[in-house]
């Protein structure tokens, strides 16, 4: 009976909470008054960003004394300021090197040298067959280091593990 009596007194308490909870969810989506919010109309005007350019606020103070010859401070030097360009533009581009096609080398194998003890690479380059050990080089591939499933080679200043195929 005590197990009945706290089983109901549990429920209601439960239906009284989740009560409390949709009520004042329904109370609060019930509004009086609908209510209007007038904006003034009024027309943006746009400016180009490409004739845009950052004006500079502030000037260098240069009349510091210098810390490597000591001695009295130098005469000042008028600071001219430097055109900036627009977002996205920029200036005295350098062109990036061609990107390096790592597809036309491949390592197809290796094979064990019985006079050296070492092992011998595989590689195929540019559709060639070469047999190479560390530090020998062919058509401008390095083998720098072998292992049995891949090797370390370096193409055009670039370094690259590659992988067995």
């Amino acid at each position: 009976m005590k197990n009945k009596r706290t089983t109901y007194i549990l429920i209601i308490s439960v239906v009284a909470v989740w009560g409390i909870i949709f009520y004042r969810i329904f109370t609060a989506t019930q509004a009086a008054e609908p209510v209007s919010f007038n904006l003034p109309a009024s027309k943006a005007s746009y400016e180009s960003l490409y004739d845009y350019q950052m004006k500079d606020t502030f000037t260098l103070a240069l009349n510091y004394r210098d810390p490597f010859l000591g001695g009295e401070p130098q005469s000042e030097v008028p600071v001219t300021s430097v055109p900036r360009e627009p977002a996205g533009f920029v200036m005295n581009a350098i062109a990036a090197p061609p990107p390096v096609n790592w597809e036309i080398i491949r390592y197809t194998g290796y094979i064990m040298n019985p006079n050296i003890k070492r092992a011998v690479a595989i590689m195929n380059i540019n559709g060639k067959e070469y047999m190479l050990s560390e530090g020998q080089k062919a058509d401008g591939v390095t083998l720098v280091k072998s292992y049995r499933d891949s090797v370390k080679i370096s193409y055009r200043s670039k370094t690259k593990f590659i992988r067995i195929q």
